[in-house]
């Protein structure tokens, strides 16, 4: 059972973040498309949020880093 988890921990780890990042992505990149002229400050936003899913999810991992190799 406790394979199973590692296994299934290790694809959200590989597919997880890159659908946040996308997700978070998406969502800036239609906020840009319907006020184009404020795309400078949006982009600002979209840079903190994706610093801020970055350092979450860098948390998260690290935890299950230490989690397993005990």
């Amino acid at each position: 059972m406790r394979n199973v988890f590692i296994i299934l921990s290790m694809f959200v780890c590989l597919f997880g973040p890159t659908a946040i990042f996308t997700l978070v992505g998406l969502k800036a990149m239609e906020a840009i498309s319907h006020r184009p002229t404020n795309s400078a400050r949006l982009m600002i936003a979209l840079i903190v949020k994706l610093s801020i899913v970055t350092g979450i999810l860098t948390g998260i991992l690290s935890a299950l880093l230490k989690f397993f190799a005990d």
